[in-house]
Parts: C-alpha cells; structure tokens; sequence
C-alpha cells in the first residue's frame, strides 16, 4: 500500500520547479536565547560530582592534617611508632570521608 522509495521521492519535475534561494543559504546569527543558552556552557565550569570529589579529597586532607597535627602535639616528631601512627590517622580519615558520604 505505502511503498516509499527513496529513489523516486523526489521526481525530475518537481525538482526543476523547486524555487529556492538564488544566492545560496546565508548563515544566519544566533538570536538572543541561543547565544544565552550557549553562553551558560563554558569550559571553565565543573560538574556537580568534581565538585563533590573535590570537597571529599579537601575533607580527607582536613581530617588527615589535623590527625597528624594532634599526634605531634602529643607523642612529638617520629619518637613512638613512626610509621604506624601516619598510616592509622590516614586510614581513619579515608574511613570517615566514606562513612559521611554514605550517610549523605
């Protein structure tokens, strides 16, 4: 019923009489709400999730320099333990930086 050949959309006629553009298409500018849309996706913007990666690596280095801040204040500079309390005090931070963003 519906045979459509792409061969024969178009017949010889229908294409002698078209009337188009005589000088070719002319590139148009951009009206005032495309330049506006486009104008709202820059390169320099980050995406929600860099940002919330960011702030978790920011929060891991908070908690990390703190920990370690609080160990030299008490124990002193490498005197007790000098690899175990560094390693505990980042593994606590990666810890805590999970925990919270599995309760957000």
């Amino acid at each position: 019923m519906n045979e459509i050949d792409p061969a024969r959309r178009f017949s010889a006629e229908a294409v002698r009489k078209f009337d188009g553009p005589a000088d070719g298409d002319t590139p148009s500018g951009m009206n005032d709400v495309a330049r506006q849309v486009a104008s709202q996706y820059r390169r320099d913007t980050m995406s929600p999730i860099m940002v919330s990666g960011v702030l978790r690596m920011v929060e891991f280095g908070l908690l990390f320099l703190s920990g370690l801040a609080v160990y030299f204040h008490y124990v002193g500079f490498f005197n007790y333990l000098a690899w175990q309390y560094p390693v505990t005090i980042a593994a606590g931070s990666f810890l805590a930086v999970v925990l919270l963003d599995v309760t957000d």
